[in-house]
Formats: structure tokens, C-alpha cells, sequence
């Protein structure tokens, strides 16, 4: 415990000014630290500043005319290492792409990312730094939110608008299962087709499934394009938001799409990822449309099998859930 006599004098630091010249230094002032006290500490001092996003700094990123790629702003020292290809090409030109270990569109944005996820997990969390003080953020982000302003275009159109409101008053008839697992664990429900994705994670397959509400995050992905529809901007809230980058970097809001926004013909296909650290991934399809005299907007659970495993059991293969069917 500290007393009068064992306290900090912090009183000491009131006169502290930093410099680069040994001249301007701190060192002669009495009881004064010695930090600041050359040009190297005190440069160290305004990457600093710079680099957390204080302001001031003299090393604030800009974007490099020697930069990876011309089609993103990147900051001095930035090589992209650990990205996928996808990221040196024009986003405005970006065509979806197959992820080799499903032979389906990625459902990232339909940017591989699996052979990547160890280098945009762990080497890219190392540039967030250079980043925070600048007004363009991370490339990676600038891609995706160029893939997400083109999607949003496209649900907004009068052909999307179009369909999305003949399926208004009318019901889905979904297949959801548990990949990875064997035998299935899954369910058959009837649900509308107005229904919004958020209140679907929360109230209809979330619940069904057998998940905690207000736990952990999620995100549902259109398998056409790979377009990810999540809890952005409120991710904070739950406990795996570190896992982010590994499920798209950005989300569509998914409080201001409905499924129709996704599902609009039988057998179409859409993903839904529980937990973005376990990565507990589903399999949504629309396997029916029921005509609006049949439809009533309740949520009914027609059939279904099994239990999800136990929720933070580290995936498949953690905490001995490879055994979980037996």
C-alpha cells in the first residue's frame, strides 16, 4: 500500500517537454525523467501519437505511390503480406471466386481467405496501428466496403425491390443444418419471408438451433456472391468480435435486410456462422414458398435431429466435439 512517504511525486513531469535536440531536452530539470531527453526517445514518442490516433504525430500514414496496389490507399511500409490475391485487383472489377476447399463462392465477400486466415489473424492485427490515424483505414477494409456499396445497389434496384415485395406477405419453408457433423443436426421451420435478419438470428434459428441469444456474433452470407450480412457496427457487444477480420472485415447491417434480400427462389442458398471464434457453420436452403393464403407469418419448427454441441467447445475439433455424434 502507498503512503506519504512512498508516493510518486508526479509533479515531477509537469515541466516535461519532448524535442529532438539534447539542447531542448528534459534532462536538466530536477528529478525530471529522462525520456525526451534525445531525438531518438522523442521521435519514438510522435510515431507514437501518430500511430494510436493522438493527433500531432509526424509519422501519420499516407497513402505510398509505391504502394502494393493502385486501387487502395496503403500506408508507408505496408507490403499487403498475408493477403489474399484478391486484394491487388480493381474492386470495381472484382468477379466472386471460389474457395478451393468447398468449390463454392467464398462466403467472405467471394474472397478466398481460408489459406490466408493465420496471416490476416496475426500479421495483419500488426498494421491496425498505422491505420488508426488515417481517414481511409485498412485496406482490406477499403476493398470489402467498395464490394459492400455495389451490393447495396444492387438490392436497391427496381428488379431486386421488385421480387422482394411479391414475397412480402408469403412463407419460406427453410432447411437449416450443422456442417462437419455427422449424423446431421438439423431443422425444418416455416418462417416469413419478410423476416428481418437480425430478428432471425435472434428470435427464429438462433433459438431453434439450440445457440445462446446475445453471446456471441454472427454472420449470414449469400451464397451467390459472397455478400455478408452481420451485426456491424454492434459487433463490440459480443465477446468474439476479435474474430471480425476472419469473417469479412465488413458486414451489411443485417438490422436493414429481410431474407427475401437473400432467398428469393427454391433452393437457393444462404450460410449462417455462429460464433466467430468457433465458427460454427450452417447451411440455409429454401427448400419451399407457400402461396399468401397459406402463409400467417408464425414461426413453426416443422422437424428436425439432434443437439448443437456445447456452446465455447472450440470448434469441431475442440474439447473432444470430433465425437460429438457418438
Amino acid at each position: 500500500f502507498f503512503n506519504s512517504q512512498n508516493m510518486v511525486d508526479y509533479s515531477k513531469w509537469d515541466k516535461l517537454v519532448i524535442s529532438d535536440s539534447e539542447e531542448d531536452s528534459n534532462s536538466g530539470d530536477e528529478g525530471g525523467p529522462p525520456f525526451g531527453s534525445s531525438g531518438q526517445n522523442a521521435n519514438i514518442f510522435e510515431m507514437l501519437r501518430g500511430g494510436m490516433g493522438m493527433g500531432g504525430g509526424k509519422t501519420t500514414p499516407k497513402s505510398s505511390s509505391s504502394a502494393p496496389s493502385p486501387y487502395l490507399k496503403w500506408a508507408p511500409g505496408d507490403t499487403g503480406e498475408g493477403l489474399p490475391p484478391a486484394f491487388f485487383t480493381d474492386p470495381h472489377k472484382f468477379v466472386p471466386q471460389i474457395e478451393p476447399e468447398t468449390g463454392k463462392i467464398s462466403e467472405t465477400w467471394g474472397i478466398p481467405i481460408q489459406e490466408h486466415l493465420e496471416a490476416i489473424f496475426m500479421k495483419r492485427k500488426f498494421m491496425v496501428y498505422q491505420y488508426m490515424s488515417t481517414d481511409f483505414g485498412l485496406p482490406e477494409v477499403q476493398f470489402v466496403r467498395i464490394l459492400a456499396k455495389k451490393k447495396e445497389k444492387q438490392l436497391a434496384s427496381p428488379e431486386h425491390q421488385k421480387v422482394k415485395k411479391s414475397l412480402a406477405k408469403r412463407d419460406f419453408i427453410l432447411h437449416i443444418s450443422l456442417e462437419t457433423i455427422e449424423p446431421k443436426i438439423w431443422r425444418k421451420f416455416k418462417v416469413s419471408a419478410n423476416t428481418n435478419l437480425f430478428t432471425f438470428q435472434d428470435k427464429v434459428v438462433g433459438p431453434i438451433m439450440g445457440w445462446a441469444r446475445n453471446y456471441h456474433g454472427y454472420t449470414f452470407s449469400d451464397l451467390k456472391d459472397g455478400t455478408v450480412y452481420g451485426p456491424d457496427g454492434d459487433l463490440s457487444t459480443y465477446i468474439d468480435s476479435m474474430h471480425k477480420d476472419t469473417h469479412g472485415w465488413h458486414f451489411l447491417n443485417d438490422k436493414s435486410y429481410v431474407l427475401s434480400d437473400i432467398l428469393q427462389n427454391v433452393g437457393d442458398e444462404m450460410s449462417y456462422c455462429y460464433d466467430l471464434g468457433d465458427s460454427w457453420a450452417h447451411t440455409i436452403v429454401l427448400e419451399e414458398i407457400l402461396d399468401e393464403n397459406k402463409s400467417d407469418a408464425k414461426i413453426e419448427v416443422l422437424d428436425g435431429a439432434m443437439n448443437c454441441p456445447p456452446e465455447d467447445s472450440s470448434g469441431i475439433d475442440g474439447m473432444g466435439n470430433y465425437n460429438y455424434a457418438e
